[in-house]
């Protein structure tokens, strides 16, 4: 990838694998894919308000992690890890 140079892949799909594979290979063609081995870092969204009763938590769909965990499989990575550290009370003023 060149430095300063971003690349999106937006794909609308009814199923989470088909639509996250079909992202990875799009990107792939664009060689904005970097080669993938060894350990991975994925962290999805989690995002929890206080009070709960006002507005609810936001977090990432599990079957899109998933689907990310097996594409990053299919391409190389050895071990997939996932974490996150959700944003639970601590209100900002």
């Amino acid at each position: 990838m060149t430095a300063g140079k971003r690349v999106v892949a937006v794909v609308k799909s009814p199923e989470a694998y088909a639509g996250v594979s079909r992202a990875f290979s799009l990107l792939a063609d664009e060689r904005s894919l970097p080669q993938i081995s060894g350990t991975v870092f994925l962290k999805p969204n989690i995002v929890v308000s206080a009070p709960y009763a006002v507005s609810p938590a936001e977090f990432t769909d599990p079957a899109l992690v998933a689907a990310v965990i097996s594409c990053l499989y299919e391409r190389g990575a050895s071990r997939v890890l996932v974490g996150e550290r959700p944003a639970w009370g601590g209100l900002c003023r």
